[in-house]
């Protein structure tokens, strides 16, 4: 009688110990998911991004816009651009390209034309107040 009790206690506490374990299991995929779904809305719409699926397919494109599943991606074929919709649940992986988005691109060539503009000024005004000081 006491193996047989004994061995009710052992199986239960080996069948919860493995019920545990699976739930643990499923709590790190749905923590790995919404670590890739954060990363993929953080990314501006427009910039260059490679995205890895569940299935294995790799895909290179432009993320577009966003919606509660997933994302819109602009995926180049041929000579033509083709909208792709990618599901948060089907995302196994995303990383930004070089190449950023066209925004950046436009925004970092303003910072530069102006920063040479100001160089350019102000190298005229230091030679126009060098030949005032020389005239004088």
């Amino acid at each position: 009688m006491r193996q047989l009790i004994s061995l009710v206690l052992v199986s239960t506490f080996v069948l919860d110990f493995a019920v545990m374990c699976r739930a643990k299991e499923g709590e790190k995929d749905n923590a790995a998911q919404l670590a890739v779904k954060r990363k993929a809305e953080s990314i501006p719409e427009g910039t260059l991004v490679e995205v890895r699926l569940l299935n294995k397919e790799k895909i290179r494109g432009r993320i577009g816009e966003f919606t509660q599943e997933g994302f819109a991606l602009q995926v180049k074929k041929g000579q033509n651009y083709e909208k792709r919709k990618v599901s948060f649940s089907d995302l196994k992986s995303i990383k930004q390209l070089p190449g950023g988005s066209t925004g950046a691109a436009i925004g970092k060539a303003a910072i530069e034309v102006i920063a040479i503009a100001a160089a350019v000024i102000g190298i005229c005004i230091l030679l126009f107040v060098a030949g005032a000081g020389n005239n004088s």
